[in-house]
């Protein structure tokens, strides 16, 4: 083990969230103020587009997301794509009407379409379409239980999509879907 930090090699500290590639073999760092480092060959690539530039929006890396070459962080304001391989920003995805920018929490995919947890929401998107900065290829679910409600995880467990919907008091609520609609798994009283 080699222990790495600010003073030999990284390039910021504060780390948010961290993810690692196994196909491509490639650490990605999300720091606090949305710089981003990736750890490759025992070489470190900055990458400071999201934290040099001004963005409507929070600027924070909530999620890491890995398919293929392409990271997808999910970002205070909308979604950043990052390839692996060239080793910078592919796309900016803003999910909301008209393109307007709110936070995504995190992402996962099932049945070939991207799902995101949102502070207005969850969204999904066909993983095949090439125009995916293009608002109107997002679709906001409006058959779950509160639509309109943050929801701040979202996985995919043994086939199926579990959410969490954040209710800003200590009881979140955990909802699984099913073929047709959309299931509380889980509640929390405390």
């Amino acid at each position: 083990l080699t222990r790495i930090s600010k003073v030999n090699g990284l390039n910021d500290f504060g780390i948010s969230t961290i993810g690692y590639n196994v196909d491509y073999q490639v650490l990605l760092i999300a720091y606090e103020n949305a710089n981003i480092d990736l750890i490759k060959d025992k070489s470190i690539i900055n990458i400071n587009d999201i934290k040099r530039k001004n963005i409507l929006g929070k600027k924070s890396i909530n999620g890491i997301l890995f398919l293929g070459k392409y990271a997808y962080l999910s970002c205070g304001f909308g979604i950043v794509v990052v390839d692996l391989e060239r080793e910078e920003i592919k796309d900016t995805y803003y999910l909301g009407s008209d393109g307007q920018s709110f936070e995504v929490f995190d992402m996962d995919i099932l049945n070939d379409e991207f799902y995101a947890a949102t502070n207005k929401g969850i969204y999904r998107a066909d993983i095949n379409n090439l125009n995916l900065n293009d608002f109107s290829h997002w679709t906001k679910l409006s058959h779950i239980p509160f639509p309109d409600d943050p929801y701040t995880q979202i996985e995919t467990f043994n086939g199926r999509l579990v959410a969490n919907r954040w209710t800003n008091v200590p009881k979140d609520q955990l909802f699984g879907v099913t073929a047709t609609d959309w299931k509380e798994v889980f509640y929390n009283i405390e």
